[in-house]
């Protein structure tokens, strides 16, 4: 009985990894939402300053410490989410958040990912042939992951049209 639950586990593991996309640390190091490096926006820590110069949109800024320090930024093209920052000095000090989100909405921002740039309403045709990966309630998703990190397309099957593109920091 062992044995037959390590086996459905390593097969499962399997057919999940070969929906997905994985991403060397080379690729990784390129990808740009909006023109800016996600290396930039995760070394920001969500520090406002920082965030408006390298995406000058106006944001709407929301922060709050529940269940742990988190701060947003939100405009109507893209999401940026920000948690577990840490206390320096007085309560009202809050620094060094681990970026965990990621959402473009819109066609005025773009993904730059394995040498294309990709927005919402372009066809997945222009990522080439990726694995797509289906979710359990039926939607399906191009995932491109990096350990802990993940980029996923959602699209509109109807035509391939993209429809969401999303960063996604799990701690």
């Amino acid at each position: 009985m062992k044995n037959l639950v390590l086996i459905l586990i390593s097969i499962y593991t399997t057919s999940v990894s070969c929906q997905t996309n994985d991403l060397p640390e080379s690729v990784y190091n390129t990808i740009r939402f909006d023109n800016v490096l996600l290396t930039d926006i995760i070394n920001s820590k969500g520090n406002t300053t920082t965030i408006q110069s390298l995406i000058p949109v106006s944001f709407n800024i929301n922060s709050g410490e529940d269940p742990g320090h988190w701060k947003e930024y939100e405009s109507n093209s893209i999401y940026l989410l920000f948690q577990d920052g840490e206390q320096f000095l007085t309560p009202n000090n809050i620094q060094d958040y681990q970026l965990t989100n990621i959402k473009l909405f819109d066609n005025s921002k773009s993904l730059f990912i394995n040498g294309i740039y990709i927005k919402v309403g372009d066809n997945i045709s222009l990522l080439g042939n990726p694995s797509i990966l289906t979710y359990s309630d039926g939607t399906k998703r191009i995932v491109y992951k990096l350990g802990s990190e993940v980029i996923r397309i959602s699209f509109r099957e109807i035509n391939n049209e993209v429809s969401l593109i999303e960063y996604e920091y799990y701690n």
